[in-house]
């Protein structure tokens, strides 16, 4: 993991997602390596929508999280993470164990992803 030499913040690598929901959460994230609030995600991720997205949308946004750090991010040996202090979502560092299978697996799945390999013709993944 790359760290800036002056400031010390992690300096996010260039990650393939499945989803506009994802690219837009990890962007977002990315963008603003001191932390961002809920309300920053929600406008990041459904500003667009004419309709403001679904009411339960800081759920939903939290479940996604969830899923990006289990499927995507730990083998980047990252995770977004909440803090109950300030209420702001950031990436963190986290300690992997994976083995070497794992992380090929990882970025493979990544790959076929971003290319759109890993759906039924007619479906986004989203």
């Amino acid at each position: 993991m790359n760290r800036c030499p002056h400031c010390h913040q992690i300096i996010p690598p260039e990650i393939a997602f499945r989803g506009r929901m994802e690219r837009a959460v990890y962007d977002a994230v990315k963008a603003r390596p001191t932390g961002i609030s809920m309300e920053a995600l929600i406008d990041a991720c459904y500003g667009d929508d004419p309709n403001g997205g679904p009411l339960e949308a800081a759920k939903v946004i939290a479940v996604r999280i969830n899923q990006m750090n289990k499927r995507v991010l730990v083998s980047y040996g990252l995770k977004i993470r909440s803090s109950t202090r300030s209420s702001t979502y950031k990436l963190h560092p986290v300690s992997t164990t994976l083995t070497r299978e794992q992380i090929l697996w990882h970025e493979a799945a990544a790959v076929a992803f971003s290319a759109g390999a890993l759906y039924p013709s007619g479906t986004s993944g989203s």
